[in-house]
C-alpha cells in the first residue's frame, strides 16, 4: 500500500455502538496520501473517519486520536486529540493539521502496520467512551 501508486486505502463497513439503548451507526475508516500517492508522500498521510449513518446530536460531538504502530511492536506514532460533530460533518480528518508517517510504524518483519482511532463522546456523564477502532493494513514489499 504504502509503495504504490495509490492515494488511499479504506476499510469495510463496520458498526460502531453509541452505547446502550443507542443502537449502533456504520463507519469507514480510511488512510489517505499526502501528496497524490503513498510512493509520492513517502509513506506519509492522514487518517479518516466517516460516518455512513446518522448520527442522533446529542451523541455527535466526540473527540478523536489516531495512531499508527507496528503490529509486533510498542513502538506508535500518534497524533493529538481533536474534535469533531459528525451531526455536522460526515468525516473527521486526523491530524488536523501536517500528516502522520505511516511508514515509520511498519513491522518489518510483518510488513504491516494498525491504525487505530479512539472515540471519546464530549460532555457524556454514562458511558462516555465510544470504542477504540483499529485497520490492520498490509505493506506490499518493494
Amino acid at each position: 500500500v504504502l509503495s504504490a501508486s495509490g492515494a488511499h486505502h479504506t476499510s469495510q463497513t463496520f458498526q460502531l455502538s453509541l452505547g446502550p439503548g443507542h443502537g449502533e451507526v456504520p463507519f469507514k475508516l480510511a488512510i489517505f496520501a499526502t501528496n497524490g500517492s503513498f510512493k509520492k508522500s513517502r509513506g506519509r498521510g492522514y487518517v479518516q473517519l466517516k460516518c455512513m449513518g446518522e448520527v442522533p446530536a446529542a451523541l455527535a460531538d466526540v473527540e478523536l486520536s489516531a495512531s499508527a504502530a507496528a503490529v509486533a511492536t510498542e513502538g506508535q506514532v500518534e497524533d493529538g486529540v481533536c474534535r469533531h460533530n459528525f451531526a455536522l460533518a460526515v468525516s473527521a480528518k486526523l491530524p488536523r493539521r501536517g500528516d502522520i508517517d505511516f511508514a515509520a510504524a511498519v513491522d518489518d518483519r510483518t510488513g504491516s502496520f494498525e491504525i487505530s482511532v479512539e472515540l471519546v463522546r464530549r460532555r457524556a456523564t454514562q458511558f462516555p467512551r465510544l470504542g477504540k477502532l483499529s485497520l490492520n493494513l498490509l505493506i506490499e514489499r518493494c
